[in-house]
């Protein structure tokens, strides 16, 4: 039985991965693990693993799409390798590789075909929320991750990474 969902946002630039760029396109990874909670502990079901939710910008050192940029906001700046605020793709994808757990760990995307163009190297199963909202809400306006928030009237709460919805599709926030 699985006891953990890593639930992950990317934000890239463009709708394809690039093999030329150093990110492969993938400007942005966010993950959250979601725990299913000891039942002699709890009544809550699933908690959030919080010294284990992580937002990584990635190097990126190819001009960034302008279509892209409306959509998430990063600026060139923030993944120029020679920055400091960013990581290599290979270094990160290490750190998400390594904490899989094959039989005991699935992964959760917003739209898992999209995400999963830009992450090959991940080999458990996946969930698509996405296609979970559109079965569970069929009369939401729209069913992306801030849509599904505001008509659920999930809290708002501050912005923890760039990318706030790994946070949304747990329906929660950090404190």
């Amino acid at each position: 039985m699985t006891s953990t969902i890593v639930v992950v946002d990317t934000e890239t630039n463009g709708l394809e991965p690039d093999p030329s760029a150093d990110s492969g396109g993938l400007l942005e990874i966010a993950w959250v693990p979601v725990a299913l909670a000891d039942a002699a502990e709890t009544s809550e079901g699933w908690t959030v693993v919080a010294d284990a939710a992580q937002a990584c910008l990635l190097h990126h050192s190819q001009p960034l799409d302008p279509a892209a940029r409306a959509i998430h906001h990063i600026r060139p700046e923030q993944v120029d390798p020679d920055s400091g605020n960013c990581l290599a793709r290979d270094v990160v994808m290490h750190d998400l590789l390594c904490a899989e757990e094959p039989g005991d760990m699935m992964y959760a995307f917003h739209n898992a075909p999209f995400d999963m163009k830009f992450l090959p190297e991940l080999g458990l199963p996946v969930i698509d929320t996405l296609q979970c909202a559109k079965h569970i809400w069929p009369d939401a306006p729209k069913h992306s991750n801030q849509v599904l928030r505001y008509w659920l009237g999930v809290a708002q709460f501050a912005r923890w990474s760039e990318t706030p919805e790994v946070w949304v599709c747990y329906g929660d926030g950090p404190d």
